[in-house]
């Protein structure tokens, strides 16, 4: 199993969607989901909670997710630009480089837990 397939990662240890400040056991927590989803491309915050519900069954809230992009932007782990579509407001984040170098680091963490 590679620990960066967030499906099969789900599927191996159960992953409860928690806020950022409340990591589960395995310190996998939903900082980390948004981040690793991101590194695979830019999404919307409607993209992205239909995507964690797909993946781990479990969709985050508005209330839950927006407090966190605002979090991750300001500590420079992610991007957003707006755009239109369908005559609708998006706001699009994308990972950045600092956010590639977190997630890399703790992706090796989770690594050695799993392999421990």
């Amino acid at each position: 199993m590679s620990i960066l397939d967030l499906s099969s990662l789900a599927t191996y240890i159960k992953v409860a969607i928690l806020p950022p400040y409340m990591k589960n056991k395995y310190g996998l927590d939903l900082r980390y989901i948004v981040l690793k989803l991101l590194s695979k491309s830019p999404m919307h915050g409607y993209m992205l909670a239909s995507e964690i519900l797909k993946q781990f069954g479990k969709k985050p809230s508005n209330g839950t997710l927006n407090p966190l992009f605002a979090r991750l932007e300001k500590e420079g782990l992610i991007d957003s630009y707006e755009t239109i579509e369908h005559g609708k407001y998006k706001k699009i984040y994308s990972i950045s480089a600092a956010g590639k170098e977190w997630l890399e680091k703790k992706t090796a963490h989770l690594k050695k837990f799993i392999n421990y």
